[in-house]
């Protein structure tokens, strides 16, 4: 198996654009020798290229894995470093290498690492206040819950709450992860007590409850 991956690989590296390859996420250890190969099921890679203006997302099954491709024009690069793009600076911080053309790639892992150290920008007084108003405002637009057929307002109610938990993260600069990670970055045991017990009936007292948990004046001045 690992000399088909290794051949999946070559023919990406002998493309004239390719500059970089790295394999990130749970398959990035799949050449280390105590790695059983037998349970992998994909393989995720970030491709560095030459040129090109945008990120691109490749996923193909060969040799019965799945492979998920992502190729990082310089420009992007550059760019997903100096906004921190999160899911970018994660992986770029502990990645396996398998080619490097120009010997650059050490380098740049360096300065994922120290901005991923860093933390997502830091927002300001009024920044943090403008957020919170919003999602003041979304949970005041569910209080009459005539206003939506019953789906209709669960959606909007669990919708609401996810914003809930990324502005959070945001004031208090937090990264903000994936959607099936958020629950993880919550610390409050009444809160995740709160989110287990929401139902239809409740929902608008839980929501206001979570906000003010989550939100309180005690946040956003820190």
């Amino acid at each position: 198996m690992k000399n088909k991956i290794y051949k999946v690989l070559e023919t990406i590296k002998s493309k004239s654009n390719t500059e970089s390859i790295l394999i990130v996420g749970s398959s990035k250890n799949i050449f280390d020798n105590d790695y059983k190969l037998n349970n992998i099921n994909d393989i995720d890679l970030f491709i560095f290229t030459n040129s090109g203006e945008n990120q691109v997302r490749e996923v193909k099954k060969i040799y019965d894995i799945s492979f998920d491709i992502n190729y990082f024009p310089k420009k992007i690069v550059l760019e997903y470093i100096n906004k921190k793009e999160y899911f970018f600076l994660k992986e770029m911080t502990n990645p396996t290498i398998i080619y490097d053309k120009n010997n650059e790639i050490k380098n740049i892992i360096n300065i994922c690492k120290e901005k991923f150290k860093e933390g997502p920008k830091k927002l300001n007084i009024k920044e943090k206040e403008l957020l919170i108003s919003n999602i003041k405002s979304q949970i005041l637009d569910l209080k009459d819950k005539n206003k939506y057929e019953i789906f209709e307002y669960n959606f909007l109610v669990n919708l609401t709450l996810k914003e809930i938990i990324i502005c959070y993260l945001k004031v208090n600069q937090k990264w903000v992860v994936k959607d099936k990670k958020l629950l993880k970055n919550i610390d409050d045991t009444e809160v995740l007590i709160l989110i287990k017990h929401m139902n239809y009936k409740n929902s608008y007292n839980t929501l206001e409850k979570i906000y003010e948990k989550l939100l309180g004046r005690a946040f956003y001045d820190r």
